[in-house]
């Protein structure tokens, strides 16, 4: 999209006005879930075709430039204290492999028997296989986990921005009421209807001069 004049001339004065920082911040965040997406197809090419090489290493490449809009999304989120609202939280589940030799092994003995029963189990998926370091032979059980994920949530008047932060970070924001989601899905944008990332690199860089 063309940018605004106003945004033009404010930027040449040295303003950063909250529309121009709401707009700043739907360009990196939808440029990032561009790539999130491109980087997840190349995972998913590769994953469902063994023989395909990445010659160009494309899907790490996605994740760079993933990550490297996420980062000045929440760069520019530091200096939007005021649109803080709450936590979100978003409870996950993946699937981890737990081995005999590991003494979290133990503690799914009765999800074990569970499984071999044939009855509702956090296990979905036990074997072995033989280890030529233990001279053994050694059992595994695949299992479900659930990961709670936590995100601040900044609204503002026209769009609003999630921002990851771990368990430990929460303590910084304990006067945040903490909301659960049952999910959160969120798309990419074309291009042509965001902001140039030249000019929100622009506003980026001249947020970063004011804290030197």
């Amino acid at each position: 999209m063309r940018t605004p004049k106003e945004y033009s001339e404010n930027l040449k004065k040295g303003i950063i006005s909250p529309s121009m920082l709401e707009a700043v911040l739907y360009s990196y965040n939808k440029r990032a879930k561009n790539w999130r997406d491109q980087e997840q197809k190349y995972r998913q090419i590769r994953r469902e075709n063994r023989f395909w090489h990445d010659k160009y290493d494309y899907e790490a490449k996605a994740e760079e430039k993933k990550e490297m809009l996420y980062g000045k999304k929440s760069d520019v989120l530091s200096f939007c204290s005021d649109y803080l609202i709450c936590i979100h939280k978003l409870s996950r589940t993946r699937r981890i492999r737990i081995e005999d030799t590991e003494e979290e092994y133990d503690d799914y003995s009765e999800a074990i028997r569970l499984y071999e029963k044939g009855e509702k189990s956090d296990v979905v998926y036990m074997n072995s296989y033989y280890d030529r370091d233990y001279d053994d032979y050694v059992t595994f059980i695949n299992v479900i986990v659930e990961e709670p994920e936590y995100y601040l949530y900044y609204e503002f008047p026209n769009f609003s921005f999630h921002s990851p932060i771990s368990e430990k970070e929460m303590l910084k924001y304990q006067n945040l009421e903490i909301i659960e989601l049952d999910d959160l899905t969120t798309y990419g944008k074309n291009i042509n209807d965001l902001l140039s990332l030249q000019f929100c690199d622009k506003v980026w860089n001249l947020l970063k001069k004011s804290l030197a």
